[in-house]
């Protein structure tokens, strides 16, 4: 389907560039797939919006601080398991400057029952919902909407959800790029001398695929530094983002910067650890 909005050239100079009062799944798609995205503009009427401005984490950039390191522990990290849950969290009118209404959660729970819209939650180690957050997955795209968390007891959960979305999306690329690059004829005489699917993954295509899954490992570890550094920008009271932050307001440059170099040290301590351990496991599988 073409964009339901015409040439984007045409499109206004506005972060608002269309209103509908039709709403369905088919063209919320379209709009996502041509770089809108829809949020209410008034009662009957459905805004489709794309912003001058809008945030894009680089999955090259991302960093977690030490603190969240620390939170990410206390949490179970699940995709899919309590979509309707997380939708209510983050439609809760309690919430300042909420937006989703009836509309928006009626053509959400349908895109999610057809694969394309999922929802990553962070629950307590006592099988508390904490937070979360959702998103709509198109192609290499993944439009996250919005979080929430639990104050009482999570105050983390939508930053851990926020790093695995990053982490999992990066790694999960790295892996099918891995099992794409093995050559298809080994594959294909394995099947003919009588290998089972599961033999040919877990002795064949996960240990060529290696390589890669160590890569994606080692940019998730930048992404992760970085997402969670940005969460903590935004919105948090704690954290080495919240150092930063704090610092440079109080014009402590010293402070600010000494918040950085701990973030650029784990970063570089945990890249070293992924690269000598990929270093021992292959050895070993030539040596097998």
């Amino acid at each position: 389907m073409g964009s339901p909005f015409g040439s984007p050239e045409m499109w206004r100079h506005d972060d608002l560039i269309g209103v509908s009062r039709v709403f369905d799944e088919e063209l919320a798609l379209a709009a996502y797939e041509c770089g809108a995205f829809p949020m209410p503009a008034k009662p009957g009427l459905m805004g489709w919006y794309s912003p001058l401005e809008r945030a894009i984490l680089p999955l090259d950039g991302m960093r977690i601080s030490r603190s969240l390191r620390k939170s990410i522990r206390h949490y179970d990290v699940r995709i899919d398991t309590a979509f309707d849950d997380v939708l209510d969290g983050c439609a809760d009118r309690r919430r300042p400057s909420g937006w989703i209404n009836r509309e928006i959660r009626r053509v959400y729970r349908r895109l999610y029952k057809r694969g394309v819209v999922h929802s990553v939650e962070a629950w307590t180690l006592g099988g508390d919902l904490a937070g979360g957050l959702y998103g709509v997955s198109i192609g290499g795209l993944f439009a996250g909407e919005s979080m929430f968390y639990r104050p009482d007891i999570g105050r983390d959960a939508s930053k851990v959800a926020l790093v695995a979305v990053t982490v999992f999306f990066l790694v999960l690329t790295s892996t099918v790029e891995g099992v794409r690059e093995v050559d298809r004829a080994v594959v294909n005489a394995l099947v003919l001398m009588g290998a089972t699917q599961t033999e040919i993954i877990r002795k064949v295509l996960i240990w060529a695929a290696l390589p890669w899954i160590f890569t994606g490992m080692r940019i998730a570890v930048r992404y992760a530094f970085t997402t969670t550094l940005l969460a903590e920008l935004i919105a948090a009271n704690r954290g080495l983002g919240f150092l930063i932050e704090l610092n440079s307001g109080n014009f402590n440059t010293t402070g600010a910067y000494a918040a950085i170099v701990v973030v650029v040290i784990c970063s570089v301590l945990l890249t070293e650890l992924l690269s000598r351990l990929e270093s021992r496991i292959s050895h070993r599988v030539s040596q097998a």
